[in-house]
């Protein structure tokens, strides 16, 4: 009996995140992507409590903690640029247990892509229309006719095929 596969849109953080919990579960993902590269910038996240429970139930939390930025202090600037207020991000760490680091969305979507990738039964990647192929258990490529047991968009634009 073959595994169950599962069709995912979106290779960003929800993305990679269910692909490697699908993988765990004996599923086959297939992840699709329709932007032809990574997103490069983006907005930082915080990580601690359930976020970080999860990082680490993956084995993700002394990769994050190595790439992430540990914040001494918050400040509130003015129209110019000076500091109008702020506190020290000790607090944080002492409520956490040091559990608690900001990431770049970036480097976190490359690091949980890595993590499926790892986690492939096949590595053998080739270029399609511009965008990597790795089959198995992640792929990036139109869905065209690819099928799933189960579909989920981690987009507020499902990618789907021009």
């Amino acid at each position: 009996m073959s595994a169950p596969a599962a069709l995912i849109s979106g290779a960003g953080i929800a993305g990679p995140t269910l692909a490697y919990w699908l993988l765990r579960a004996g599923w086959t993902p297939t992840l699709i992507e329709r932007a032809p590269e990574a997103r490069k910038g983006g907005y930082v996240i915080d990580f601690w409590g359930l976020g970080y429970d999860i990082a680490e139930r993956m084995g993700l939390a002394e990769e994050i903690q190595r790439i992430g930025y540990h914040v001494q202090e918050l400040r509130i600037v003015g129209d110019r640029g000076g500091r109008t207020a702020g506190f020290g991000a000790a607090v944080f760490r002492q409520l956490t247990g040091g559990r608690y680091v900001t990431v770049k969305r970036t480097d976190l979507a490359a690091l949980l892509l890595a993590k499926v990738a790892t986690g492939a039964r096949s590595s053998s990647a080739r270029r399609s229309s511009g965008l990597t192929r790795i089959r198995g258990a992640l792929t990036f490529a139109s869905a065209g006719a690819e099928r799933g047991d189960l579909t989920s968009s981690s987009a507020q634009t499902a990618c789907t095929p021009e």
